[in-house]
């Protein structure tokens, strides 16, 4: 508990910082490319996500009949507040209650305000102090990441329960799928576009991912992953440091990370494969033109969380409210699915956007062709063996 409570309050004081100060220091046209690049690879990413959310759950063995009771049928449908979620009455509630998609509008806001300000050096100056300071503090949380990650290890093995895990076998399935492929696709992007090295690549993302995976919380492992980017991604693709234009890019990493942050992540995404599990479970399984359709109004809501578009989603196609329940259950290792998944697409977001900016993109057909092979073949070789008895 200490050692998640000391990650987390470091994290929206560095954030806001880096956002102010990232914007502020922008020049006003460079901030339309960056919303052009990292847009189309955003919808990329929420594209492959929920090909997966569609295909996957036909792979799911038919039942024979099904018995399950739920008194929610009759509730009245509720929708999340997209709205008051992006637009809060009170900032300072925003900030109380972690509601990180409105902290970073707002700070985006002034720092594109900043811009167009002749004196805006008065402002920067200091905030580039503090940002410093919090990523000293960073660096001091993070020695206690080892005995943080084993002490979660231990409480979470202890959670473990046998029954409930069998139970829900076949979401167990399609989770592993979902990240196997996604995971692999990943990679694959970002070896095949840029020539950055595998082995730099895993060094970067080694210990946000251990971070993110131990504690099923990726907000406290941004910090790092910023750090870590701005630290080595220029030397990994062979950018001079003295480089403006690479050291102005090297400034849009953080804006980069936090934005795709508080939009939807990939594994945020991909939990929606939950949805057309819980209509197979109760014997009402979803075409997958049903389960596409889902897709068009879950996905902008996830930024609400998983349980509360879940919930929208239940009610929306008339299934069991009562299987939320199983959200709750799998929560252990449902949260840290979504979470690395969610890692993975921003380390894809940020290195991307960046080798574009610098030049460094390059498709290598072979390579990406190959990958692309490898994941469909993984996709239908565990679909069809999770369909077999």
């Amino acid at each position: 508990m200490v050692f998640l409570q000391a990650s987390q309050i470091v994290v929206m004081p560095f954030l806001i910082c880096e956002l102010i100060v990232g914007f502020g220091k922008l020049n006003p046209g460079s901030l339309g490319k960056l919303a052009q690049r990292g847009g189309v690879i955003l919808v990329g990413l929420w594209l492959t996500a929920s090909g997966l959310v569609v295909v996957l759950p036909t792979f799911l063995p038919p039942l024979v009949t099904s018995e399950f009771y739920h008194a929610g049928l009759f509730a009245v449908k509720e929708r999340g507040d997209l709205l008051k979620t992006y637009l809060p009455d009170n900032i300072f509630t925003a900030l109380s209650s972690d509601n990180f998609p409105a902290v970073v509008l707002f700070s985006c806001v002034l720092g594109i305000l900043l811009q167009r300000i002749d004196e805006q050096e008065h402002l920067l100056r200091p905030l580039m102090v503090i940002r410093t300071i919090f990523q000293r503090l960073n660096k001091l949380i993070v020695r206690l990441i080892p005995f943080g990650i084993f002490a979660l290890i231990a409480l979470n093995v202890s959670r473990l329960d046998g029954s409930q895990l069998i139970r829900v076998q076949g979401f167990l399935a399609l989770c592993l799928i979902s990240f196997l492929v996604l995971t692999l696709l990943c990679v694959i992007s970002i070896l095949s576009l840029t020539p950055l090295p595998a082995r730099q690549l895993w060094q970067m993302v080694k210990g946000p991912l251990a971070l993110t995976a131990s504690s099923a919380n990726l907000l406290i492992a941004l910090p790092m992953l910023v750090s870590n980017l701005q630290e080595q991604l220029p030397a990994a693709l062979g950018v001079e440091a003295s480089d403006r234009h690479a050291l102005e890019m090297n400034d849009e990493l953080a804006p980069t990370v936090s934005l795709g942050f508080s939009l939807p992540t990939l594994g945020q995404v991909a939990t929606l494969i939950f949805v057309p599990f819980s209509a197979w479970y109760v014997d009402r399984s979803l075409e997958p033109l049903t389960t596409a359709q889902m897709l068009l109004s879950a996905i902008p809501a996830t930024v609400s969380g998983v349980k509360a578009v879940v919930r929208q989603e239940l009610m929306n196609l008339g299934l069991p409210i009562d299987l939320l329940q199983l959200v709750y259950v799998n929560g252990e290792w449902l949260y840290r699915f979504e979470k690395v998944l969610g890692l993975e697409g921003l380390v894809v977001l940020a290195v991307l956007v960046y080798a574009q900016g610098v030049g460094s993109l390059r498709l290598r057909f072979i390579p990406a062709l190959a990958g692309l092979c490898s994941a469909a073949a993984l996709t239908l070789g565990l679909g069809w063996a999770a369909r077999s008895p």
